[in-house]
C-alpha cells in the first residue's frame, strides 16, 4: 500500500515540474495601441513549441469594429515582421472580434524575434499589410 502511495505522489510531483516548467517558459507581453483605437488593449503569451518554433496567443479587448477603423477593410490581421532589417512582414492570422470587441488568435512562427502588429485589412489572405496597426509590440525569444 505505501508503494502505491510514493508512486502517486512521485508522479504527482513529476506532473507539477513539468506544468510550472512549462508556464514559466512563456512570456506575457502588453501590445502598445494607436491613437485611432485608444480604448484596444492586447496581450500577447509568447512560448516555445515542441518544435522549437515560438507559440503565440494574442489576446485583445475593447478593439473597435474594423469598419470604424478603415471602411475598405474587413478584417484584422495579426502579423510578424523578423527583427532583421528590409525583411517583409508574414500573415499570421486573421483575428475575429466578437460583439464584446474581444478577440484572440493562437499560431505559430519560426522567427524568435520579431516585431508583432495588427492591422485592418480588405481580406484576411492579405499578402503586405496595407492598414495602419492599431495594437503592436516586439517580441524577444
Amino acid at each position: 500500500m505505501n508503494r502505491i502511495k510514493i508512486k502517486a505522489q512521485v508522479l504527482a510531483s513529476v506532473w507539477m515540474f513539468a506544468a510550472v516548467g512549462y508556464c514559466s517558459a512563456s512570456t506575457s507581453l502588453s501590445m502598445t495601441n494607436s491613437p485611432s483605437n485608444p480604448a484596444a488593449q492586447g496581450e500577447v503569451k509568447v512560448g516555445k513549441a515542441d518544435n522549437g518554433n515560438t507559440k503565440i496567443d494574442v489576446v485583445v479587448k475593447h478593439l473597435a469594429p474594423v469598419q470604424k477603423i478603415d471602411p475598405k477593410s474587413n478584417s484584422y490581421v495579426v502579423w510578424a515582421r523578423p527583427a532583421a532589417e528590409q525583411t517583409r512582414a508574414v500573415n499570421l492570422g486573421a483575428l475575429t472580434v466578437n460583439k464584446n470587441l474581444e478577440g484572440e488568435l493562437e499560431t505559430v512562427t519560426p522567427f524568435q524575434n520579431f516585431h508583432l502588429f495588427i492591422t485592418p485589412e480588405p481580406t484576411p489572405q492579405a499578402l503586405d499589410p496595407a492598414g495602419q496597426p492599431v495594437l503592436w509590440t516586439d517580441v524577444n525569444r
